[in-house]
């Protein structure tokens, strides 16, 4: 119903992290690929597997409760939690709700070097370009797994945080630049779920990413940017 798509307008977040990543690494010390990715992996991997370790307790403790406790089933709880994919066997589902985003954000830091030296060799619009059209392809292809979807997608949003630096030096020129953004994206919603169908709700567009959630996201920057 309308109550649910109106929250759901407010799922833009994920869209302004990537956007902070691009905007925090392309300031950061430049670093050989190799170096840049294992570095910016054990940022995130460390309290994952804190966080592991925790949520294999947990599920220990709820299988205890539930007298469905065996050393396999810890055992293949804990091998679950080793690969940071969306496969985490855990009794209480909520908790890996946010935990999806992990193996999204590995695959955007070892792209991001390319990103960063597509913008710097041919410029933010075509790169933006060629990073939509992956997108759409990918997007296109049937039976591609969410993940490769969502690798896809957020690449395009950390290749523009990479404009951070000249952004926030505001001025009505691009002030302007962000309306036309806004006003493109949020039209173009409109445009396309008319025309090709699908839905104003940004949780279904969301998982996995679509175009409509591409647009959206594209109004939302416009607008806070605004």
């Amino acid at each position: 119903g309308f109550p649910r798509i109106a929250r759901s307008w407010l799922l833009f977040t994920m869209a302004v992290y990537f956007f902070v990543t691009g905007a925090v690494n392309v300031e950061a010390k430049r670093r050989p690929w190799g170096e840049f990715v294992v570095r910016r992996a054990k940022v995130l991997m460390l309290p994952y597997y804190r966080y592991a370790l925790l949520c294999t307790g947990i599920a220990a403790a709820v299988y205890l409760i539930r007298n469905q406790f065996t050393l396999e089933l810890l055992g293949r709880t804990a091998l679950s939690w080793v690969l940071p994919i969306d496969q985490q066997i855990m009794p209480l589902p909520f908790i890996t709700w946010a935990v999806w985003f992990v193996p999204v954000y590995l695959c955007v830091i070892i792209v991001f070097p390319l990103v960063r030296w597509l913008v710097e060799h041919i410029g933010i619009v075509l790169t933006e370009v060629i990073l939509i059209v992956v997108f759409l392809i990918v997007e296109n292809i049937n039976g591609v797994p969410d993940l490769v979807q969502k690798a896809a997608y957020y690449p395009i949003f950390a290749a523009l945080g990479t404009q951070w630096p000249k952004l926030k030096q505001r001025d009505r020129k691009k002030v302007a630049g962000a309306a036309v953004v806004m006003i493109l994206g949020f039209a173009g919603l409109i445009i396309c779920k008319n025309l090709f169908g699908g839905t104003y709700d940004m949780q279904v567009n969301k998982f996995p990413p679509n175009h409509l959630y591409l647009l959206f996201n594209f109004g939302a920057i416009g607008a806070l940017y605004i």
